[in-house]
């Protein structure tokens, strides 16, 4: 559901949620932890689910682990996004190569 104002994301509150983002019409978010979670507007491969590319995804998804290295942060741009690890390595979220 779109939404213009800011709303709490109780599905998260046990997470420990360290960086989040928002694109277009999406969102991500990395834990404590260095899990990736992903929602909103799936349809352009940006939230990184092969199964989420022709649909959107209303509820939080965790990604599979894709690094060996633990995540610190999540950037969305419109129809974008990128991982960044602890030692600097980034990762472009996509679920279509073209």
């Amino acid at each position: 559901m779109d939404r213009c104002e800011a709303v709490a994301v109780e599905l998260l509150d046990d997470r420990l949620i360290v960086s989040a983002s928002c694109g277009l019409a999406h969102t991500a978010a990395v834990s404590k932890y260095g899990d990736v979670l992903v929602w909103g507007n799936g349809r352009s491969g940006q939230l990184g689910l092969y199964e989420g590319i022709d649909r959107d995804f209303q509820l939080p998804s965790q990604l599979p682990p894709f690094s060996a290295s633990h995540l610190v942060r999540v950037v969305c741009g419109h129809e974008l996004t990128l991982a960044i690890t602890g030692t600097s390595v980034l990762f472009c979220l996509l679920a279509v190569c073209i």
